[in-house]
């Protein structure tokens, strides 16, 4: 099929994540998005990360990003994602250094109590209902283990996750999930919050300059997305 064909078809689509990730992960790390992630989000959550001795469970790893920073602090780490594609990504980045598994945030690979810290950076995000993942994440959580949570915060105006791929721009199943209802999630399962962390313009560490990210609210009104930082009671 013509490339010009293909790409129509393809942003006429409405994409699982596994196959959207399969399709796009050469590609994601030139994502402007990730650019947004390694600046704000992810320096809070190592912060937090690496406070906690143990293994760290990296629950949607992608191409490895977030581990390589844990592993560069002599963290144990195991990185896991449902795309096979995003996981070979990984290992070219990691080589060998921890295992990298092919998982279901909602059917865990791993015994119960496996853990002292878990990071679940925007999977949710792709779950219709996220209650499965969370009692999963309690499963495999140790006692007292730290869990980072991020997601797209609902006032963020967008309707589905894109993603670059060399066949176009691919759109992703979406959901958006109020931080209050998984607080109540994770409440039930005997987690505390420690920190809520809310990303807006006025208080980003770093805002793209325009053109990028038009989506942002740059006026701070409207969050862009959040960071729920855990303990296991």
């Amino acid at each position: 099929m013509p490339q010009e064909a293909r790409s129509s078809v393809i942003g006429e689509m409405i994409f699982k994540p596994r196959a959207a990730y399969n399709l796009g992960a050469a590609r994601y790390d030139d994502w402007a998005w990730q650019h947004f992630w390694r600046r704000n989000e992810q320096p809070v959550v190592l912060k937090h990360l690496l406070s906690r001795r143990g293994v760290t469970l990296d629950i949607g790893c992608g191409t490895g990003y977030f581990l390589e920073a844990l592993h560069s602090k002599n963290r144990g780490c195991v990185g896991m994602d449902i795309s096979e594609g995003m996981l070979a990504v990984a290992r070219q980045r990691l080589g060998k250094k921890f295992p990298l598994v092919q998982g279901d945030a909602c059917a865990l690979p791993f015994i119960d109590q496996s853990f002292s810290s878990i990071m679940c950076a925007r999977v949710l995000t792709h779950i219709n209902d996220p209650e499965r993942a969370v009692e999963e994440i309690s499963r495999v959580a140790a006692r007292k283990a730290l869990v980072a949570i991020s997601d797209i915060d609902p006032e963020h105006r967008y309707v589905a996750t894109k993603v670059p791929s060399d066949e176009g721009s691919l759109e992703i199943e979406t959901f958006k999930h109020e931080p209050e209802f998984l607080l109540r999630l994770t409440k039930a399962k005997g987690f505390k919050l420690l920190e809520r962390i809310n990303f807006r313009a006025d208080t980003m560490d770093w805002v793209p300059p325009l053109p990028q990210l038009r989506s942002i609210d740059r006026t701070g009104s409207r969050a862009v997305s959040y960071v729920l930082i855990l303990s296991r009671r």
